[in-house]
């Protein structure tokens, strides 16, 4: 059984950390898998704020681990990779003449929602991730691809090596990765938990 664990990297969902934590506790799983790599986990581990920032919902799996002592996987695939292969699509795959006009809408969507109206883009990405995700393939194919395709079939492939060795898997993961990992994962019993939408 996979549990996945969907949340919000970077917008302010109260008591978010707590929230990932508890819902470990409760679902009690052998095995808790973060959408992470090993530098960006030991990153997460040496910064200490009491208050919100990127990164609580992985904290939070790390506490909930921890209590209940499951096994902690990093399932993402290194940083320094993604990086490499996104920099190389864009070498093959991007046309001058098109990306300015993409990027400048894509800048000035994100900043009139933000600026005008910053609970209504935050609303907006809880009730329809998968839009979001839509755009941005319509946009940047490469980009969804490297960002998003590429970085499940890793991810995907992990968890299933995780499956091997425990019965109820828990991972907790960005919103605008649910889909995927259903779809790749489709195989397994698999039950969502969103800890974004409403």
């Amino acid at each position: 059984m996979i549990t996945i664990l969907g949340t919000a990297h970077g917008f302010i969902i109260p008591r978010l950390k707590e929230k990932v934590k508890d819902t470990i506790v409760q679902r009690n799983p052998g095995a808790v898998c973060l959408e992470l790599d090993k530098r960006r986990y030991e990153a997460l581990r040496q910064r200490g704020n009491p208050h919100f920032q990127y990164g609580d919902d992985m904290r939070g799996g790390m506490l909930g681990a921890k209590e209940v002592g499951a096994e902690l996987y990093l399932v993402d695939r290194d940083i320094g990779e993604t990086r490499k292969r996104l920099m190389s699509a864009v070498r093959r795959e991007i046309h001058p003449g098109e990306v300015l006009g993409k990027v400048v809408y894509l800048l000035s969507s994100a900043f009139n929602l933000l600026t005008r109206s910053p609970g209504k883009f935050i609303s907006s990405f809880e009730m329809d991730p998968d839009r979001y995700r839509e755009t941005l393939g319509n946009l940047f194919p490469f980009f969804s691809r490297v960002i998003l395709g590429e970085r499940e079939d890793y991810m995907a492939g992990r968890i299933v090596r995780v499956l091997d060795k425990h019965s109820q898997v828990l991972v907790v993961t960005g919103a605008a990765h649910i889909t995927g990992l259903k779809e790749k994962l489709s195989r397994f019993e698999v039950e969502v938990i969103d800890l974004v939408g409403p």
